[in-house]
């Protein structure tokens, strides 16, 4: 609900109209916290940096960084755009010193010398109609049968062999830290195998695509009268071709692949394409996997340039460090026990994330984490009661104390402790320790006690 109505408008040109004032920009940032705190039920007192961090949204800050250099990128890869001139012109001539947000993303982007690839025009109004639509025969079944199959090679061996194709499998790898991005292509019936090593800033798609590519060149180089078969284990890269819904974000490399296709088919060279699952011992496919793999360990002085579409991983990563490294910073003063115990840095979803949870379940788990909830003792340390105590009479009216120790909830509290024990957690409990991962089931049987008892966090 908040990305559909809120971060949508929110982010409409954000890096050109963001305020380098921080009185306005506290503004906007009121709106993308009282978004989050009606969205995931948090208190009004709850910190700000616990639900940027909880809710693994980037600061709005931050989010126009990463939209400004995307849509730069974009704009770069497009030689006759007028507007990527006076990026140029405007990078040409002006000094790195402006705090407006659009002028320290081109900056940003243009002083990082990362050769994007360009083009006269976005890739897909540079190619013939008759190479984006001419018939291409993908086979995204055999793999399937493959997996299901006692001896997948038997599968790929039948496909082969009763069509007498001539296999060539194709392979990318990625590896965080390599000082590359692997592909390969391997031809076991002519003995032969040929590696690349893009940049470490091209994805494992472009990666590949490449492979796929230098398959087709490998194919027009032998210019001979053989049906081939290229076996990827690429689902994504295979449905691309097989659906063509192109855009101006489509990886150059697709097209390359299309023109090329097309190329050997005026030639009356059969090419077909089919689809093979990954580490389930196919012969072609892990031989070519360990191809891939070893050109990760090569940095090649002349990477080809990177598809634009390709850095938005890299900008994604460095928006959610950004913010993350700002909410933990603010930690040091605000939220500290939450940053302790409960912080999970390197995720990149919120703890309830496609986990079919009701908002009652996460509300009540939101706030206890954050430690902004409805009993006495939060109540009590934000002034809004006096008096923090239970009405059993002990003086503090905790979540510990609740479900572990308050003489009125003694009853229910029995069929939670049976609940916790056959989940294998030994006693004494404590919450902290429950929503700490958190422990969905065990959160489940603490919000049930919750319920049994009326109580609302």
């Amino acid at each position: 609900m908040y990305k559909c109505y809120i971060r949508s408008i929110l982010d409409y040109a954000c890096y050109v109209y963001y305020p380098s004032i921080s009185t306005l920009q506290l503004k906007l940032e009121r709106i993308q916290y009282a978004a989050i705190r009606l969205c995931l039920g948090y208190r009004q007192s709850t910190p700000t940096n616990i639900l940027l961090a909880e809710s693994k949204l980037p600061s709005l800050r931050e989010r126009a960084h990463f939209l400004g250099k995307s849509y730069i990128a974009k704009i770069l890869s497009n030689r006759s755009s007028e507007t990527r001139d006076l990026l140029l012109n405007f990078y040409n001539s002006q000094s790195n010193n402006s705090n407006k947000t659009l002028s320290q993303c081109i900056f940003s982007l243009l002083n990082s010398n990362i050769a994007i690839f360009s083009n006269k025009n976005f890739n897909v109004y540079c190619n013939s109609f008759k190479s984006l639509s001419h018939p291409i025969s993908i086979n995204l079944t055999i793999g399937q049968d493959a997996i299901n199959s006692p001896n997948p090679n038997h599968v790929i061996d039948e496909l082969i062999n009763s069509n007498h194709l001539t296999p060539i499998y194709t392979d990318g790898s990625k590896i965080t830290g390599a000082p590359s991005v692997g592909c390969a292509f391997l031809c076991p019936a002519d003995d032969h195998h040929r590696t690349r090593s893009p940049s470490p800033l091209a994805s494992i798609f472009s990666a590949e695509c490449y492979a796929i590519r230098d398959a087709l060149d490998y194919i027009i180089e032998g210019n001979d009268n053989r049906s081939y078969v290229i076996l990827s284990d690429s689902l994504s890269v295979l449905s691309c071709l097989d659906s063509r819904r192109l855009n101006v974000k489509t990886n150059h490399v697709i097209f390359e692949i299309l023109e090329k296709h097309l190329s050997l088919l005026q030639r009356n060279c059969s090419v077909r394409f089919a689809w093979i699952p990954s580490h389930i011992g196919i012969r072609g496919n892990e031989a070519v996997d360990a191809l891939a793999r070893a050109a990760t360990c090569f940095d090649s002085a002349d990477h080809p340039p990177v598809a634009f579409s390709d850095l938005a991983q890299t900008f994604r990563r460095d928006c959610r460090a950004g913010s993350t490294s700002d909410c933990e910073n603010d930690g040091r003063s605000k939220g500290k026990t939450y940053f302790v115990l409960y912080h999970h840095r390197n995720s990149a979803s919120p703890w309830y994330s496609n986990r079919g949870l009701t908002r009652a379940f996460i509300v009540t788990i939101n706030r206890t984490r954050s430690n902004h909830h409805s009993l006495g003792e939060s109540l009590h340390r934000k002034n809004i009661i006096s008096d923090p105590g239970c009405a059993c009479g002990f003086p503090e009216e905790s979540l510990n104390h609740i479900l572990w120790r308050c003489e009125d909830y003694n009853q229910p509290r029995s069929i939670l402790i049976k609940d916790l024990a056959g989940l294998g957690i030994p006693a004494p409990f404590n919450i902290e320790s429950l929503i700490a991962g958190p422990n969905i089931t065990a959160c489940k049987a603490v919000f049930a006690f919750l319920t049994r008892c009326r109580i609302t966090i």
